[in-house]
């Protein structure tokens, strides 16, 4: 008995719970450390798009800007650059965007752009909306045309209050006509049309490859300097398929770390081969992405006067 309590004297107690300790931290190191390096090979490794490097590494596009995840203050509905209290930041990264659009659209003569991603959820209808608002405040004609008909959404951003006969589909059955579709709205004293879609439409792509919408985007051209349109995830590939029949350009988003390399450029490759431009790609809703190297203290227009004077009096 005596060598049983020996054994299990307070200072054995206390060196074994030391040594338990020890170990304890060393597994959460451990742990810690394993956890951080998975991360790291996940971001070398994988063909997933991390970061503007990577992609202008693996993709067969231009990368032309990234824009970073912002979230909406109180009470705000949507991440708007007509909107006051959207983040200067991502204003300005929306406002690099647009004159490498403008150029290239000048040059080719493009006049449709359509805006699109691979997948869901990717931010690719608010990015479309900021790019026919920038456009609009550097003094372009521009028409913003919601194609996306499975998941219509830009009325909604815009909180737009749409008359159920009086949205897009109603015009492509033919059951009203241009001046009842096309709304135009203010943007800081510069007009902009919009044609709203309020309700989802089973098959849209019966109405988006008729004659009705085909010759809709040609008179729209005609019109106006741009016609932006908000298109459905190229996923859905039979929708997306036939609205780039009417297009000149498209311009990709892509949400940071979720879509694949080789899916983007399989796409292009498919768009390419319907007679469809990818003029670049947009990375969005990006952390850790912020591109430091721009002078930001002393941002205080939604564009400078060199890209106003150069770009928007073309």
């Amino acid at each position: 008995m005596y060598f049983v309590f020996a054994f299990i004297s307070a200072d054995n107690v206390q060196k074994t719970e030391k040594a338990t300790l020890r170990y304890s931290l060393l597994l959460i190191l451990l742990v810690l450390a394993g956890g951080i390096g998975a991360t790291v090979c996940l971001c070398i490794f994988t063909d997933k798009i991390h970061s503007m490097e990577q992609a202008k590494r693996l993709l067969d596009i231009p990368m032309i800007g990234s824009l970073d995840y912002v979230k909406k203050k109180s009470g705000q509905k949507a991440l708007l650059i007509s909107d006051q209290d959207t983040d200067h930041v991502y204003e300005e990264a929306v406002d690099r965007i647009v004159p490498y659009f403008g150029d290239t659209a000048t040059e080719e003569g493009y006049k449709n752009l359509m805006v699109g991603s691979i997948k869901e959820n990717d931010g690719k209808s608010t990015v479309t909306a900021n790019i026919a608002l920038n456009l609009a405040r550097r003094g372009k004609k521009v028409v913003l045309v919601d194609c996306d008909m499975r998941h219509p959404s830009l009325a909604k951003i815009f909180d737009a209050t749409v008359d159920p006969k009086e949205q897009f589909s109603e015009y492509l059955l033919g059951k009203c006509e241009l001046d009842q579709v096309l709304k135009q709205t203010e943007v800081q004293a510069h007009p902009m049309d919009c044609i709203w879609q309020k309700k989802a439409v089973a098959k849209p792509y019966r109405l988006l490859g008729s004659e009705r919408f085909i010759s809709l985007i040609n008179q729209l051209k005609e019109q106006f300097d741009y016609v932006v349109m908000d298109t459905p995830p190229l996923e859905l590939i039979r929708d997306a398929e036939i609205i780039s029949e009417t297009a000149d350009a498209m311009l990709m988003v892509m949400r940071q770390d979720e879509v694949h390399a080789v899916a983007v450029n399989d796409t292009v490759d498919l768009l390419e081969e319907n007679g469809v431009t990818v003029i670049g790609g947009v990375l969005n809703m990006t952390k850790g992405e912020r591109d430091t190297s721009k002078d930001r203290d002393g941002y205080r227009k939604y564009y400078n006067e060199n890209d106003k004077k150069n770009f928007g009096n073309r």
